[in-house]
């Protein structure tokens, strides 16, 4: 008995090594090739395999110059829209805690918060979460002003005095990154924190994501790629303020953790103090609230659903930082894998959603098929 014991357990540790090197070599010849056929400036992957980090590697030059050294898994990149899920995430702390309901109007945290017309002061939490606030995409604003830092969410909240709702809040849905920022002003006032501190604290210095912050002046120019808009034009990184709808400056490094964090609570592999969130409050993320007709594409809160009828459900947040940066970061929770692509060539958007990330996506499944057909 003890020998057949051992044996299976020899047999997993085996299967679960040979795909790990498997995987390796797959996602490494996979995105050399997609990056060398498409002329992709630069890739930072991140593979998320068994609820540990197995593979992560960067592709291309950091700068125009190719002595300058190339991107790695560490270079700080503009994660763009993954921000939100941070977001997401301090606005469920928080309501842990007591100190607000996601279900309540946002003018009972922040009564001065104002807009044109009434229809403003119904808008919920919620609302905001899923788009469906009546709130704009985005507003002009001078983000990049010196005199602005540390209050340059405050002052953008405020501006919108003078703005109107697209529609009556929870009519429809509508992409909002405005929404967001009015979510970082939320958790300011809640927490008496600046958003990017309270992020830091809260969020990244538990996931030991020591490499990421809102905050662009926490790294070195040096260490920063430069970014090429769909034209080619190079663009120096990168966005001078914390703007809390897609300004978090990250590693593919320590988005692998993030998502083997998200993936923890998810299947309760670690125990509740260490994490960020209670599973309940997960599920109440990743639970859809909007629905798209024909669409396989859902929404929760701050995160999105993809129902595959061969691969399962996956939950997913995808980026796109105008002249800058694209990004995706996929999780299959009851596969136990996931994975995350930054890209500083904005021409690659449809590569990194598409090609790249239904390639991935493949190899993963089919190592898992391969893994658990073996322990079985």
């Amino acid at each position: 008995m003890k020998s057949r014991i051992l044996y299976l357990i020899l047999l997993c540790v085996v299967g679960k090594v040979n795909a790990q090197q498997n995987i390796e070599h797959e996602v490494d010849s996979l995105v050399k090739h997609i990056a060398k056929s498409n002329d992709i400036k630069g890739l930072s992957i991140g593979i998320v395999f068994d609820n540990q980090t197995v593979f992560s590697k960067g592709y291309g030059h950091l700068k125009k110059d190719s002595n300058q050294g190339g991107i790695d898994s560490t270079t700080p990149i503009l994660s763009a829209s993954i921000s939100k899920t941070f977001v997401a995430t301090a606005i469920l702390q928080l309501q842990e805690k007591g100190l607000l309901n996601i279900s309540d109007s946002i003018i009972k945290y922040i009564p001065q918060f104002r807009m044109r017309g009434d229809n403003y002061k119904v808008i919920t939490i919620r609302q905001l979460l899923n788009h469906t606030s009546g709130l704009s995409e985005g507003s002009n604003y001078s983000w990049d002003k010196k005199k602005n830092k540390g209050k340059d969410i405050e002052n953008f909240v405020l501006s919108l005095k003078s703005k109107s709702l697209l529609f009556s809040p929870g009519e429809r849905f509508s992409y909002s990154n405005t929404g967001y920022v009015i979510l970082g002003y939320l958790i300011e006032q809640i927490s008496g924190q600046p958003f990017s501190e309270y992020i830091r604290t809260k969020i990244l210095d538990k996931c030991q994501m020591n490499r990421s912050s809102f905050d662009y002046f926490n790294f070195s120019v040096d260490s920063m790629p430069i970014y090429y808009n769909n034209k080619g034009k190079i663009n120096d990184c990168c966005i001078g303020n914390t703007s809390p709808s897609g300004n978090l400056i990250s590693t593919s490094t320590d988005l692998s953790k993030w998502i083997i964090h998200n993936l923890e609570i998810y299947n309760g592999s670690n125990s509740s103090e260490k994490l960020l969130l209670t599973k309940e409050s997960l599920d109440s993320l990743w639970t859809t609230t909007v629905t798209f007709d024909k669409s396989k594409t859902t929404l929760g809160l701050g995160w999105w659903q993809y129902h595959s009828e061969f691969y399962g459900t996956s939950i997913f947040h995808s980026g796109h930082y105008d002249n800058y940066s694209v990004s995706n970061l996929v999780m299959f929770p009851e596969k136990h894998f996931g994975f995350v692509i930054l890209c500083n060539d904005e021409s690659a958007i449809d590569i990194v959603y598409n090609e790249l990330s239904d390639g991935i996506t493949e190899i993963l499944n089919r190592n898992w098929l391969q893994q658990n057909v073996k322990m079985h």
